[in-house]
Formats: C-alpha cells, structure tokens, sequence
C-alpha cells in the first residue's frame, strides 16, 4: 500500500507544495531537493496512480484554504468550517493546506478564501480568471456561499421588540467586512419598519472579542440606563456586555437582554446561555468544498453565483422567555 503525501512530507520534511511541485514542474525544484523527494516517491510508492493523473492533467490534488492574519485559526469559526472543506474534499482526494498568504497559489488546483475586507474585491476578480476559487463570503465576481447576516440580525432585532424591550442598543464589529455591515443594516431595517427612531449614541463598534464588548457594554449602559437590550455582533461580545451589565448591577435577563451572534458552540457556556443566531459554518464548509470541486472539475457547467445560508434564532436565557 502505498503512502500518502502527508506521509511523504514527514519523511522527506518537504511541505505538501513542495512535493507537488517536484513532480509536475520539475525544474522549479533545486536538484538535489528534488532527488531526495523523487527517491522517497520510489521507495515509499507514493500514489503512481495520481502522480501519472498529475502529471497529465496538470494537477496537484492540493486546495489552498485561505484564513487572513487577523483571525485565530484554532477559533470555532475556523474549525468547524475548515472540518467541512477538509473532510468532503478529503474524500475526493485531495489535501487541504491553511495559509495566510491567499495570493501565493502556484501549485495548488484552486483556492477557498474567507475572511476578505472590501478592498480585496479587485485582486479576488484578478486571481478568478487564474485559478478556480469560491469564497465564504460576499462577491459580484466570483462564486460565493455566505450566511444571510442582515436576515440574522433582523430576525434578532424583531424578536427583542417582540418580547417588548424597548430600548435597543448595538454592539457591532470594527472591520472594513460586508458581514460587519450586513448586520448592522439588519438592526436599522427594523427599527425603521418599526418607526423606531434610530439613535447614533446606541451603537458602538468595536473589535470582536469579550474585553472589547465589555468596554462597550459598560459605556452604553452607563451613558443610557433606559436601555433594557443589547444587541450584539457575536458571542465574543455579548459575553463581554453581561461582565458588564453584572458590574452594574444590570441583572440578565432580569434587568437587561444581551444577544449574540454566530451560535458556534460558545452561547453555551456563556452564563446565562445566550440567545443568538446560530450560523451552519460546518455544511457551509461542505458546500464551498462541493462547489470548488465543480469548478475545478467541470469549469463551463459553473456560472458565476451567490448562494445565502438562512441563519437560526437560538432561544436561551439570556432574553425574557
């Protein structure tokens, strides 16, 4: 039985693209890198089968999942989406390698991004044209899967309302993302088809994390008493907005609400257990690895689409019951 790339990488202590690159593009390898990995392909009888189909068909069963430097690659997002990709297109026979560097792709059959700001859009439309791609995410110009974030936080904003809180303040997330913006939209769609005046000193955008969201929380509920709901743009954040709310003696759910958004695990330690929109991230990273894969495989079957993902209410007790 023969062994796999992973394998062949320990062995050799050459990356995966390496590897591939010794086989398909022989003279972008030094010489003698590329013996001691040819050498290792004969005496382990690494795959025949797929270096020969590489070799003619140009391809290296290797898919680059981009994750950009800001976000922790150990945090549930990243896992639980990168679990979908991995498994489905393990299946298929290909590798998955998490990078950082979404432009570095040479030896790769195509890519999988998320994380993108605004001002990627021009070098994502770019880099289609070279390789296949998909992106978790929003885009005009290439194939995309993305949550329904304005569709999230309206379902949240019409719930508090409904539960009768009246006074609704914002905690939202201070990155240049569509996401970031979709769900602050969704809060101002219902407060306007409510005819709920927006009010400016509601809202505070910060960075994603609880201590951040514990300075937010702290200063919204200490410059505005009246307020008896806190819509947040994660867990991350509402869990820093009840630290807060505890330090003034702002009781959840006795006194205040606090909601979250993304549902990945984390509302359930959170005390009280939080009430957030849960997001599918895991069959998200399926259908990104399922619609890369067309792509790669049957390139004029795939026009260029935008696929939402209809995101859940998740009830808990950090909102009146």
């Amino acid at each position: 039985m023969g062994i796999t790339l992973k394998g062949l990488s320990k062995i050799t202590g050459y990356s995966a693209i390496t590897i591939s690159r010794a086989l398909n593009k022989p003279e972008l390898v030094k010489r003698k890198k590329k013996k001691k990995i040819l050498y290792a392909v004969d005496k382990y009888h690494y795959s025949p089968n797929n270096v020969a189909k590489a070799l003619v068909y140009n391809r290296t069963n290797i898919i680059y999942l981009y994750v950009p430097y800001n976000l922790d690659p150990t945090n549930q997002f990243v896992l639980q989406v990168s679990a979908g990709i991995s498994g489905y297109l393990g299946e298929h026979g290909y590798s998955v390698l998490l990078s950082k560097k979404w432009y570095n792709h040479e030896a790769v059959d195509g890519l999988i991004l998320m994380g993108l700001t605004l001002e990627d859009e021009d070098n994502l439309k770019a880099l289609a044209l070279e390789k296949p791609l998909v992106l978790f995410g929003h885009s005009e110009n290439v194939d995309c899967i993305d949550v329904d974030n304005v569709k999230g936080m309206e379902l949240m904003t019409e719930y508090a309302l409904d539960k009768g809180y009246k006074k609704l303040a914002f905690v939202g997330i201070k990155e240049n993302k569509k996401f970031t913006q979709d769900r602050f939209d969704g809060y101002r769609n219902i407060l306007k088809q409510r005819n709920i005046k927006y009010e400016e000193k509601l809202a505070i955008f910060t960075d994603n994390n609880a201590n951040s969201g514990f300075l937010a929380g702290k200063k919204l509920l200490s410059d505005n008493p009246s307020i008896d709901c806190v819509l947040c743009s994660s867990d991350d954040q509402a869990a820093g907005v009840i630290q807060a709310a505890n330090l003034l003696n702002r009781p959840v759910p006795e006194s205040l609400a606090v909601t979250g958004f993304d549902g990945l695990g984390k509302e359930l330690i959170i005390s009280p257990q939080l009430t957030t929109i849960h997001q599918p991230i895991y069959e998200i990273g399926i259908e990104l690895a399922k619609l890369l894969l067309k792509k790669i495989h049957h390139p004029r079957s795939v026009t260029t689409s935008v696929n939402y993902y209809a995101p859940v209410l998740k009830v808990g007790k950090s909102t009146r019951t």
